[in-house]
């Protein structure tokens, strides 16, 4: 399977993926004939070879020809893409970009997507961007979107609201649950068009695939900033498969943080209040900390969508300072539950396959509880009967499939 991995070590714009795109082998002139039917006119794409701190890279632009530019919603520009003669999946794409971007700039501005008008986002040079990215893409027939964390630079940026944090409010919405660097320089470094593109396009942050790497691309951002490369790379090529293409993988962040001054009363609720908000798992481990204190680490894990709400519960539930996080490469039995008969009642049964291979099976231990105390018997009588009762019937075809929901 073809596939690119975007290595976002000073950002992403939506110039600087187009640019990446270009210069990984999507040919301009055919980027150019499918914008030419959008409903758009006074701009000129432009390519040209540039350095970057050294760095070799393209740089494409778009140059505004006529100042008579219409402001637009989300609906026209969608009008604009329907209307134009590109391939459906493109044009598919394309709409699935500027919802998202619409979605994050209503959420900000506490309004209705059909209300937004878009500002920055919806000038020529951002539809030619993104418009022109899923061209590119379609040219270079990759199929599978890979992406690294995100640097977003700090400081401020001036956009149309005035001077904004970085990152600004639109890019911060859209990054939710997406691992992002802060710090040097000190400039936007993520634009909005740029992370709309990216997290429309890639379901995988962090770590490059394994993969055979057979085109790079390297896209210039509008600054030559001193000792920055100030490039977005791309990088394509086919995919290898994994060491077990009979498992499954994905990948989770694992949130720490040691306690030397929590009472041991507050550590069972907050194992509540983390599996609650999202939490994959929850453990604690005894520790020895400075001046001799006897303390704990607690230990989470989250995917990446829940990552937010699980750092504001150990900042709100703990009395940490500070938390420490990494991103982990998981990899997972393909899981399959398959309810069975018992004289207690229908129990469900956890079946761990590699492949066609069944490796594990375990009793869900909460029906084999509700069982048991319905019936007054211990819970193992109860598990050993369920697991018994399924082997005798492990050709039965499992009607329920599920992601493991712990480590």
């Amino acid at each position: 399977m073809r596939a690119a991995y975007f290595d976002c070590f000073s950002g992403a714009s939506g110039d600087m993926i187009l640019a990446a795109l270009v210069d990984a082998g999507a040919e301009l002139e055919q980027i150019r004939s499918g914008l030419s039917s959008l409903d758009l006119h006074g701009y000129e794409l432009t390519a040209s070879q540039v350095k970057r701190a050294s760095l070799r890279a393209r740089r494409v632009e778009v140059v505004i020809s006529s100042d008579d530019q219409p402001q637009r919603n989300l609906s026209d520009i969608l009008s604009l893409i329907d209307h134009s003669k590109l391939a459906q999946g493109v044009k598919s794409l394309a709409g699935q970009i500027f919802r998202r971007l619409a979605e994050a700039e209503a959420a900000v501005h506490a309004t209705q997507v059909e209300k937004i008008h878009f500002h920055e986002v919806g000038a020529v040079d951002s539809i030619i961007d993104i418009v022109g990215s899923c061209i590119a893409l379609d040219l270079l027939g990759i199929e599978k979107f890979y992406c690294s964390e995100l640097a977003i630079g700090s400081g401020s940026v001036r956009c149309k609201h005035g001077d904004l944090p970085v990152p600004a409010p639109a890019t911060a919405q859209l990054l939710l649950g997406i691992p992002t660097r802060v710090g040097y320089p000190d400039r936007e470094l993520t634009t909005p068009t740029g992370a709309a593109i990216l997290t429309t396009l890639c379901k995988h942050f962090g770590s490059c695939p394994d993969m055979r790497t057979e085109k790079l691309g390297y896209g210039a951002g509008r600054a030559d900033l001193p000792g920055h490369p100030n490039v977005l790379r791309v990088m394509i090529g086919q995919l290898q498969p994994a060491p077990s293409a009979e498992s499954q993988s994905d990948q989770v962040w694992l949130v720490q943080t040691n306690l030397d001054d929590a009472p041991g009363q507050f550590i069972g609720p907050l194992y509540e209040l983390l599996l609650a908000r999202g939490a994959l798992d929850v453990y604690v481990t005894p520790i020895q900390m400075k001046k001799n204190r006897p303390g704990v680490l607690i230990s989470v894990l989250v995917s990446p969508e829940k990552l937010p709400e699980i750092e504001a519960a150990l900042f709100e539930a703990t009395p940490t300072f500070g938390l420490r996080r990494h991103l982990c490469q998981r990899s997972k039995l393909i899981r399959r539950t398959v309810q069975v008969q018992t004289s207690y009642g229908m129990i469900g049964v956890k079946v761990g396959l590699r492949g066609q291979q069944e490796l594990t099976a375990s009793p869900e231990f909460e029906d084999c509880q509700t069982a048991a105390s319905r019936h007054s018997l211990s819970v193992q009588q109860v598990y050993n009967e369920a697991l018994a009762c399924y082997r005798q019937t492990r050709n039965l075809t499992p009607d329920v499939a599920q992601e493991p929901q712990e480590q």
